[in-house]
């Protein structure tokens, strides 16, 4: 990449003038748009403190967090990964889940034989703030080749939506450990 820094032969120009290149702004700009959005991929939310569920059968949130309106435009990308410790004690199921905007773009239903689910969930505008495709929601595998369709909603993505991550016992003495799970906006 070229050197974006305001050169000694250049003026001091912000944005808006006439008839001379927004120089002063240049250098921020590479990576974001001109409402201050992040143009490129970037750490959004990050939870690395483990979270457990144990006691109750509810659907628990383990993590939660507003995406801001218009934080994807029309064709940004959400990225999701998360990391789950499954205990395999009393081979009751547990039901993991990573919700956007209430839809559940991942839920999993663990059985016994499994201890630990790592999964990575993309949630990409489709040329509208109010169109999404992702991978099917029950597909265990990130990149794999399931029998389901895609997944299409249509959540409005300029106003705020909660991005959460769930955790649900079917035996209250079990558990569910979110280990880590961070979020990363991607965009054109």
């Amino acid at each position: 990449m070229a050197d974006q820094r305001i050169l000694s032969t250049e003026k001091m120009v912000g944005a808006g003038h006439a008839t001379l290149a927004d120089t002063i702004n240049r250098l921020v700009l590479v990576e974001h748009n001109n409402d201050g959005t992040h143009k490129f991929g970037k750490l959004f939310a990050a939870q690395h403190v483990a979270a457990t569920l144990t006691g109750n059968t509810n659907e628990t949130t383990l993590f939660s967090v507003v995406i801001p309106a218009n934080t994807l435009g029309p064709n940004g990308v959400l990225e999701i990964t998360s990391l789950f410790t499954v205990p395999n004690g009393s081979g009751a199921n547990k039901t993991v889940k990573v919700k956007f905007g209430g839809t559940a773009f991942f839920q999993y239903t663990v059985g016994t034989g499994i201890g630990s689910i790592q999964n990575k969930v993309m949630v990409r505008n489709r040329n509208s703030a109010s169109s999404q495709v992702a991978a099917a929601a029950g597909q265990l595998y990130s990149f794999g080749y399931p029998a389901t369709g895609v997944l299409v909603s249509a959540i409005d993505t300029t106003i705020d939506q909660t991005l959460a991550v769930t955790g649900q016992l079917a035996n209250a003495a079990d558990s569910i450990t979110l280990e880590d799970v961070f979020a990363e906006v991607l965009r054109p």
